[in-house]
Parts: C-alpha cells; sequence; structure tokens
C-alpha cells in the first residue's frame, strides 16, 4: 500500500534535513585541526601589548578578585589577534579563556573596553612579563591542588614560558579559596580540595561570580 500523503511529506522533509546536515558537515572544517591551525600561526606573531584588570592590584580575601589578562599577537595589515584568560588565582587558575577572531587595530579599543566592564577601573596596559605570570603563577598553584586550566586556554599564544616569573600580588597563595562561578561542577571542585588540602582548609566565596565577558 502507498504511503499517505501526510507520511510522504514528512519523509520528505526529513530527507532534506538530513540532506542540508550532510552538507554543513561536509563544509565545515573540523574544529580541533581549524583551531590548531590558528594557534601555530598566531603563536609566529610578534607580541603586541598586553592588559590586565585595574583592580589585580588588590589583595583583599572577601573573596580574591578574578583577574582578566588580555595579550595580543600584531599580523600585517593592522591585524591584532588577541588572547583571554580569566584567572582565578587562589584556586582555578585559568577558569575561562578564549581567543577572538582577529581584528582591524581600530576596532581593538572597544573590544578591550568590552572585557574591561566586569571590572573595576577596566583594563589597563602593563608588561607582558607581568601579564604572563599572573596566568603562569595561577596556573601552577592549580596544578598543585589537582586542576587543569580551562580547555580553550590557548598556551601557545601566552608562552613562551619566562625562565622567571616576576613576583605579582597573590600568586602564592597562603590557602586556597574558591570563588564559586555560575558554571562551577561544585561537587568535582569540593572534592579535588578535600583530598588535596583536607577538609576545613580553603575558603569558598558565597557569592556567585558575576565577571562578564564578552562572546569569543
Amino acid at each position: 500500500m502507498p504511503a499517505s500523503p501526510g507520511k510522504q511529506k514528512q519523509r520528505e522533509k526529513q530527507k532534506k534535513k538530513r540532506e542540508i546536515a550532510r552538507r554543513r558537515n561536509a563544509a565545515r572544517p573540523g574544529p580541533s585541526f581549524s583551531q590548531a591551525s590558528i594557534l601555530r600561526q598566531a603563536a609566529q606573531l610578534p607580541h603586541g601589548q598586553a592588559y590586565v584588570s585595574a583592580d589585580f592590584t588588590l589583595e583583599r580575601m572577601d573573596p580574591p578578585r578574578l583577574v582578566s589578562v588580555v595579550l595580543t599577537r600584531k599580523a600585517p595589515g593592522g591585524i591584532v589577534v588577541a588572547s583571554l584568560a580569566l584567572v582565578d588565582r587562589t584556586c582555578l587558575g585559568v577558569k575561562n579563556a578564549f581567543v577572538a577572531e582577529p581584528m582591524l587595530e581600530y576596532n581593538f579599543g572597544s573590544f578591550l573596553a568590552e572585557v574591561g566592564r566586569a571590572h573595576e577601573g577596566g583594563m589597563v596596559p602593563c608588561e607582558l612579563l607581568v601579564a604572563q605570570s599572573i596566568v603562569f603563577h595561577a596556573l601552577d598553584y592549580a596544578a598543585s591542588l589537582g586542576f587543569e586550566p580551562h580547555p580553550d586556554f590557548p598556551d601557545p599564544l601566552f608562552g613562551p614560558r619566562p625562565e622567571a616569573l616576576a613576583d605579582t600580588p597573590l600568586s602564592h597563595p597562603t590557602r586556597p579559596f574558591w570563588v564559586r562561578g555560575p558554571d562551577d561542577d561544585v561537587e568535582e571542585i569540593l572534592a579535588t580540595l578535600d583530598e588535596s588540602v583536607g577538609e576545613g582548609n580553603y575558603g569558598v566565596a558565597s557569592i556567585v561570580d558575576s565577571t562578564g565577558w564578552p562572546t569569543p
């Protein structure tokens, strides 16, 4: 018995959807290869100006402040490639990260201002060594607690790691202090801290991290 007109139309719609999806997948490069290729190319470019959130010098532990770090690479034609890291210096290390789409130097100022909206005083220029030291000190401390950096952290663009890091605020915390964020895996983080330093030997902020970041 032939299919009813309704079922026939439904099958045709499903077939079209499958065909559209197939074409999109065929045209889309593999994400890991594309990302790796971009990082390799950008890592060959010279470093440009580095920036850090102005409030990074405040060492208050009520709770400790997250720090935004922006490193730039300069491409020919006035193009800037910016890599960003949101740094938790007292627990998780690099909590969020991404590489922004290449942009004209003319547009970089507004992009940087958007990043700085989440911080008191916005973003300020700093020496490359200072920016790298903030990030690598945090990575080292997080690793000692058992935490890995955010999977999108563009390590090649923040390196090469300096032979000697500069002392920066909260570069050597006396004990872990975790600032809870909306996307944090609470049970996993607490379990890791309990295992690494023991229950009760760390602080936890009860507020929710509201750091607003632009999308990549």
